[in-house]
C-alpha cells in the first residue's frame, strides 16, 4: 500500500487524510436501508446490499444511528422459547425444520466475530407456538401403528405407496437415515381409511359373480394396476430413486440390473397377498360400469 504525504525535517511521514483509500462516507440512503432492515434482515445481506462489511454495519448502526441490539418487540429468545414449550432448542430447531419455515428463526443482532457462529438467535412467540401446535399434530408410522393395531412395516408401506400415487395429500417425504418420519395424523387416517376399506380384484369379482381375470384387465385399462403389476410399478418407484443416489456410469449399471429383476418378476405368478395399491369398492364398480363388466343396477345392489 503507497503512502502518499510530506515528510518533515526528522523523515517523518505525515499522512494526508484526504489521500487515504477505501474509505468512503455513509451516505443516508445506506443508513435508511440499515435502519429499515435492523433486527429484520440478516446484518450480512444489509452489508452486501449496500456493499460494507458486516461489522462497519453493526459499528454504524450502534454508534452512530443508536439502534438497539435487544431482542425486537414480538420476538423472543430461541432458548428462550424452548424453555416456554418444555423442549430444548436443539429439539425446537428439529421440530422448525420438519413442521416449520427455516425462516421462522432468526440470527440475533450481535457483534460479528470473524471465525465465530453467531450464538443469540430469535424467533416471533407465535411462530415458536404454531411450530408446537403443528408438531403436536403429527405422529411417526410406529406411533399410528400402535394406535391402529397394525405392523409399523404395514403403515410405512401404506404411506409411501400413497406418495407414489398422489391419492393423499401432504405426506412429507420420507427423510434418510435414522431421522424420525413425522406425519399429520390426519393425513396418517385418510391413508389407513383407504387401506382397511381397500378391496382387491378378486374380492370384487367374487362380489360381482364375475370373473377376476375381466375385473383385473378392466383396472389395468384405466391405469389401475393390481396384483404382480402394482407389486412391480411400486418397486420401480423405489428403484428410480435408488439409482438417482449412484454417479452417471454407476447409474446406468445400477439401472440394468434393476430392469433385468423387473422382467423377471413380470413372468412371476400368484401374488395374491400383495395388496400394493388400496382401491375402495366403489371406485372400482365405478370402472367395472364404464367398462360394461357390470351394470349400474349390480353396483348400486339392486
Amino acid at each position: 500500500m503507497m503512502i502518499t504525504g510530506k515528510s518533515d525535517d526528522n523523515g517523518v511521514v505525515r499522512v494526508d487524510p484526504k489521500s487515504r483509500r477505501g474509505c468512503r462516507r455513509w451516505t443516508e440512503a445506506e443508513d435508511r436501508q440499515v435502519v429499515l432492515g435492523w433486527g429484520h434482515v440478516p446484518l450480512r445481506e444489509v452489508a452486501a446490499a449496500i456493499r460494507r462489511t458486516e461489522l462497519s454495519v453493526y459499528l454504524r448502526g450502534t454508534r452512530v444511528l443508536g439502534l438497539d441490539t435487544s431482542v425486537p418487540q414480538g420476538f423472543e429468545s430461541l432458548s428462550g422459547a424452548a424453555r416456554r414449550l418444555g423442549v430444548s432448542e436443539r429439539q425446537l430447531r428439529e421440530m422448525n425444520a420438519i413442521v416449520g419455515n427455516s425462516r421462522y428463526i432468526r440470527r440475533a443482532v450481535t457483534m460479528p466475530m470473524p471465525g465465530k457462529a453467531p450464538r443469540r438467535f430469535i424467533i416471533e412467540a407465535d411462530k415458536a407456538d404454531e411450530v408446537m401446535r403443528l408438531w403436536s399434530a403429527t405422529e411417526t408410522p410406529a406411533m399410528a401403528a400402535r394406535r391402529y393395531g397394525f405392523a409399523e412395516s404395514t403403515v410405512r408401506a401404506a404411506l409411501r405407496l400413497s406418495a407414489a400415487r398422489g391419492a393423499v395429500e401432504g405426506i412429507p417425504r420420507e427423510p434418510k437415515g435414522t431421522k424420525h418420519w413425522r406425519v399429520p395424523s390426519t393425513v396418517i387416517d385418510a391413508v389407513l381409511t383407504r387401506w382397511v376399506r381397500a378391496e382387491t380384484a378378486a374380492a370384487a369379482a367374487a362380489r360381482h359373480g364375475v370373473s377376476p381375470h375381466k375385473v383385473a384387465r378392466a383396472l389395468r385399462k384405466h391405469g389401475l394396476t393390481t396384483g404382480t403389476h402394482a407389486m412391480r410399478d411400486y418397486l420401480r418407484s423405489v428403484a428410480g430413486g435408488v439409482r438417482e443416489q449412484y454417479p452417471g456410469a454407476e447409474r446406468e449399471i445400477v439401472g440394468e440390473a434393476f430392469d433385468m429383476f423387473f422382467d423377471a418378476l413380470a413372468h412371476l405368478r400368484g401374488v395374491a397377498a400383495w395388496r400394493a395399491w388400496p382401491m375402495l369398492p366403489e371406485e372400482i364398480d365405478e370402472v367395472l360400469v364404464r367398462e360394461r363388466v357390470i351394470d349400474a343396477r349390480a353396483r348400486d345392489g339392486g
